[in-house]
C-alpha cells in the first residue's frame, strides 16, 4: 500500500487535519467543480473510462479511511461508514447547488458558503 502523508497541526487538530485529507480541501473551489463534473459523468455515462474512474475512486477512497482509522484508533468500518455519509452529502450539495442556491440558510453558490461547509 502506498503512503499518504497527512500533517497533523497542533493548532488545527486531528479532526480538521483528517477532514482536509478526506475532502481534498487543498484543491480549492476549482477542484470541487472538477470533482462535480466527473461524478456527474459517472452517473450518466457507461463506458470503460467511467468504469476505470469509478474503480480508481474506490481504491483512492480506501487509503484515507485506513489512515484516519489508524490515527483515531477507530474501527475502519466505522470510519468508512462516516466517510461515505460525509462524501455522499457533499456530493449531493454540489449537485444541488445549481437547482437550489441556498441550503439550510447557506449560500451554496458562493465561496463563503462552501467555506462555511468546510469549516463545519
Amino acid at each position: 500500500m502506498g503512503k499518504v502523508a497527512v500533517e497533523i497541526s497542533p493548532k488545527e487538530g486531528i479532526f480538521r487535519s483528517c477532514n482536509r485529507l478526506l475532502t481534498g480541501e487543498d484543491n480549492g473551489a476549482s477542484g470541487i467543480m472538477v470533482e462535480k463534473t466527473l461524478k456527474d459523468r459517472e452517473l450518466t455515462a457507461e463506458n470503460q473510462t467511467i468504469r476505470t474512474l469509478s474503480e480508481k475512486r474506490e481504491q483512492n477512497g480506501c487509503k484515507p479511511v485506513e489512515i484516519v482509522s489508524r490515527l483515531t484508533q477507530s474501527p475502519s468500518m466505522e470510519v468508512a461508514s462516516l466517510t461515505s455519509i460525509i462524501s455522499a452529502s457533499i456530493g449531493y450539495l454540489v449537485s444541488m447547488e445549481e437547482r437550489s442556491p441556498v441550503y439550510n440558510g447557506i449560500d451554496m453558490q458562493s465561496e463563503r458558503g462552501w467555506e462555511q461547509i468546510v469549516r463545519g
